[in-house]
């Protein structure tokens, strides 16, 4: 969880430093948007799997640990609350 985090962190860093040339994208009209701006989509989130579900419900407190994850990232992320 905490390497997810820190990525995230770099991910949110690097578009703030650098806007002409990346943007944040939360859907696929985002993405479109972006690139028809000449600028690079870029997206966050983790891949789900029940191992990694139930790993990082036990590192965060559970769903409520798992709905702050989600705060930070899109859409990917909402799966590990179900």
């Amino acid at each position: 969880v905490r390497l997810t985090l820190e990525q995230i962190d770099t991910v949110h860093r690097l578009v703030r430093r650098y806007p002409e040339t990346f943007e944040m994208a939360d859907t696929a009209d985002d993405i479109v948007r972006i690139h028809e701006q000449g600028k690079i989509a870029s997206l966050r989130g983790e891949t789900v799997d029940a191992g990694l579900r139930k790993r990082i419900q036990a590192l965060v407190g559970g769903p409520a640990g798992c709905a702050q994850l989600y705060d930070l990232t899109s859409d990917l992320l909402k799966l590990l609350t179900v």
